[in-house]
Formats: structure tokens, C-alpha cells, sequence
């Protein structure tokens, strides 16, 4: 081959180089859609992933892959090499630059789980378990002990000091606390119970305010959000009707927060996953555009899969009991699990799932919808106990009432199917977030191209 042959030959590939490469998407696209490509940045690569899932309907793992393009943040270095850290659950990323759709011949494998182990366990001599248990127990004790001793001491330390700032500064201050339209710190807090109504907005706001007046000035840490006029969507629902579109927007951007609070990102700007633990129709927001937004993390958990612990913050809130699962209820819930805790919000969003649906129209000549209550609304008080909430969910296996109006379109039977597999007693079969978010946008493209097919034809 001659020089000016190999000089041309460069030149073409550098120009190709200069462009970026075309990748095969799937479950990672642009814009949300279910499939299709996406162009990668100069220097980024394409990648295949697959991870183990349980399938719901044969109840067996296998393999779900997802597609897509890596941003360009140290050339996918840590990203392509994700597949190294060890996991809980199996996974597996390959990643390419050769050509265009070079991904879609990529095929990463994993080691699927081996279920045999749970045999060879069953072998173990039981006073083995027995002498666990009592070590167990015993540096439980011990250890709950130090964590009341500790908590009193420092109890006690810190009114100590709040007494000593008042007896220096005299009591003349306590007025400017009580200023017309402000509440104490106890009658804001007494405003959430297991009603579901929760907090109003930015209420975390003022009570965080006052702690920092009433403690004598120390300094506090204040987590300020931006402001939606329109509200929370449990306000929302009460004051308007939904088409099909608008529903679909506003549950699919809800799944698709969700599913990025439960999905573990790698790289120097990845995230670890997190369950939010108090899903709710109080704790998701509106925007103006009629998508929503997922807000109050008072409750999550974040999960570390190097060293496969769940890291639960000191908070003695559960979360709301009219929104609460089964296992949790009946204290079932695995609390080492991170799975336990992604099964928990997917139950409390598929009872969101059902107050957007009553909102729905049947279509746009039949202006029909149910008016708005809380789940459960026929079944317990206002505000629940935890006794009235297991023995309606646990003992009874009551669930949300469908009416038939649901079954007469596309749209709505889709999003009733979605529900029922959401809060299925069984935590281990529920859909995860990332099935929901597929299911969704492929209803929404449905309807977005054949509108009278999901709105019926009257």
C-alpha cells in the first residue's frame, strides 16, 4: 500500500472519529422512547448491559438487557469497568467504539445466582442455629443498652444547654417565637399522621427554622427545594380531571423518579441506589408542563454495593401507614435487603397509580370519572392506626376498589393492570420500577398514535 493510500485512509477515519459513533438504545433512550438509537459525544462509548430480574409470570431469573449510549466523562473508563465491583445481585456492562451499532453485537455475561446453596444450608446441625441466635440476641442487648445510654447522655446535655441560653438571655425572646400565623414546633409536626395528607409544602422548611430560633442559634443545616405553585398531586387530583395523556405524563414521570432513585449509577458523576420509603400522592409534585416530580426524602435508605449494606438514617418516622406494604405492616419487611425496601415504594406507587386513575375520563365525549379520596377511603378512618391498616391489607387482602368504567379502554385497563401487579401481597413478584417505566411509555406512545384505539370510540 502506498504512502498517499494510507495518508487517505487516516484522514477518513480521524473525520469519523470527530463525529462520535451511533448507538443501539433500549431501555436507556432519548426523550424516554422504548427503543431505538441515540449518538454518542466524541470520545464516549456504546454500551450493552444485562442484569438478573425475577420474572413475575414464569417466577424464575433471567437476564433483562438495556442498551444505550455512556457520556463522554473520562472516555467511559469507570463506567465500562462497573461490571468489575462485586454485586448483590448479578450484572454485567460491556462497552465498544469500533463502529456504529457496534452494541448491539455485544452480549455481556454474568453468573446467574445459584439456588443450591439453600439446599446445602438445610444440612446444618439446628443447635448451630440456636447458639446464633442466643449471640445474637445477647450483643443486641449490649448494644441497645449503649445506644439508650448514649442518646440520654447527650439528651440530657442538650436541654442542659438550652437552660443554661435561657436563663442568660431571660424570656423575653420566647415572644418573637409566637409572631401571628406561625405555629410551634409540636403543632407542625402533629399535622402528619397515617391520614396520608402528610405535611403541607415547604413545612419542613419552617420547622427547620424554628429549631434553629428555639436552640439558641446553633448552626443548622436547611435543605431548601424549588416551589410549585400547583402544588403536591394529592392537592392536584382534588381540584381537577385528567384526560388520557395528562394521566399518562404525570404516572410516567413519577415511575421514571422513581426508577432513578432505585437505579445505581457508576462513574465520577454516578449516584448510589436509594428507596424513598414514604411514596405518597403528599410527596409527589407538580409542574406546570403536567409532569411531576418526586419530593421528601425524610425516609430513604441508600444502598452500598461494595459492601452490600443498606444505610438507614436515624429516624424514628416509618413512613404513612395508609401508603404502608403488607410486610411492612406485618414487620415481615427483610431490613438487610435493599430489594425489600425498592418492593415497598413500588406497593405505595401503584396506590398513587389508582388516585390518578380515578381522575381519568373514560374518554373525551364521556366525560365520566370517580371523585377523589385517599386509598382505602371505604375502609379505615381518616387516620389510621396501624392495627386498622393490618388487619384491612394483611389479614383481609383488601385492595383498592376498580370500577368497571376502567375496563372500557385501552388506557385505563393498562394502568388497572399495572396497579394490581404493583401491590401484589407478594413483595418478591411486584413489577420493579424499571418494568413500570417501560410498560408506561410504551402505553403512551400507543395512545399518542392511535388516540381513538385508548380512548374508545364513541
Amino acid at each position: 500500500m502506498s504512502v498517499l493510500q494510507t495518508t487517505v485512509i487516516l484522514s477518513m477515519l480521524s473525520i469519523a472519529r470527530v463525529a462520535g459513533i451511533v448507538c443501539f438504545c433500549f431501555g436507556h433512550c432519548p426523550d424516554n422512547h422504548l427503543n431505538g438509537t441515540c449518538e454518542a459525544p466524541l470520545g464516549a462509548h456504546c454500551f450493552s448491559a444485562v442484569e438478573e430480574v425475577l420474572d413475575p409470570e414464569t417466577d424464575l431469573l433471567v437476564p433483562e438487557r438495556t442498551y444505550g449510549c455512556l457520556p463522554p466523562d473520562e472516555s467511559g473508563l469507570l463506567q465500562c469497568k462497573g461490571h468489575l465491583v462485586p454485586h448483590f445481585f448479578p450484572r454485567s456492562i460491556s462497552c465498544c467504539a469500533d463502529y456504529d451499532l457496534c452494541n448491539k453485537d455485544l452480549v455481556p455475561l454474568y453468573n446467574p445466582t445459584d439456588t443450591s446453596a439453600d439446599k446445602d444450608s438445610s444440612t446444618l446441625d439446628p443447635s448451630v442455629y440456636h447458639v446464633a441466635l442466643l449471640v445474637s440476641l445477647t450483643v443486641c442487648l449490649v448494644v441497645f443498652i449503649l445506644l439508650v445510654t448514649f442518646a440520654y447522655l447527650r439528651y440530657k446535655q442538650r436541654e442542659d444547654r438550652i437552660q443554661r441560653y435561657i436563663a442568660e438571655t431571660g424570656g423575653s425572646q420566647h415572644d418573637e417565637f409566637g409572631l401571628p400565623g406561625t405555629s410551634t414546633l409540636s403543632e407542625l409536626i402533629d399535622q402528619s399522621s397515617g391520614s396520608g395528607s402528610g405535611l403541607p409544602l415547604l413545612v419542613q422548611r419552617t420547622i427547620a427554622k424554628q429549631i434553629h430560633m428555639g436552640t439558641g442559634g446553633w448552626t443548622q443545616m436547611l435543605l431548601i427545594t424549588d416551589y410549585y405553585d400547583l402544588g403536591s398531586l394529592y392537592d392536584f387530583l382534588q381540584n381537577n380531571v385528567l384526560d388520557h395523556e395528562a394521566a399518562i405524563k404525570l404516572a410516567l414521570t413519577a415511575i421514571q423518579g422513581i426508577s432513578h432513585l432505585h437505579t445505581e449509577i457508576f462513574g465520577t458523576k454516578g449516584k448510589p441506589a436509594i428507596a424513598h420509603r414514604d411514596i405518597k400522592s403528599k410527596n409527589i409534585l407538580v409542574k406546570k408542563d403536567g409532569s411531576s416530580v418526586i419530593a421528601d426524602f425524610g425516609l430513604a435508605v441508600r444502598y452500598d454495593s461494595e459492601s452490600n449494606e443498606v444505610d438507614i438514617a436515624p429516624n424514628t418516622r416509618v413512613g404513612t401507614r395508609r401508603y404502608m406494604a403488607p410486610e411492612v405492616l406485618n414487620e415481615s419487611l427483610v431490613t438487610s435487603s435493599f430489594e425489600s425496601y425498592k418492593c415497598a415504594d413500588m406497593y405505595a406507587f401503584g396506590l398513587v397509580l389508582w388516585e390518578i386513575t380515578r381522575r381519568t375520563l373514560t374518554t373525551d365525549k364521556v366525560a365520566q370519572c370517580e371523585d377523589y379520596q385517599l386509598p382505602y377511603f371505604d375502609c379505615v378512618p381518616h387516620d389510621p392506626s396501624f392495627e386498622d391498616m393490618f388487619q384491612v391489607v394483611c389479614l383481609k387482602e383488601v385492595r383498592p376498589d376498580i370500577p368497571a368504567r376502567w375496563n372500557t379502554t385501552e388506557t385505563l385497563r393498562t394502568m388497572y393492570k399495572v396497579m394490581t401487579e404493583c401491590w401484589h401481597q407478594n413483595s418478591s413478584v411486584r413489577l420493579t420500577a424499571l418494568r413500570v417505566k417501560k410498560s408506561l411509555s410504551k402505553l403512551e406512545a400507543e395512545c399518542l398514535s392511535h388516540p381513538l384505539h385508548h380512548k374508545g370510540a364513541y
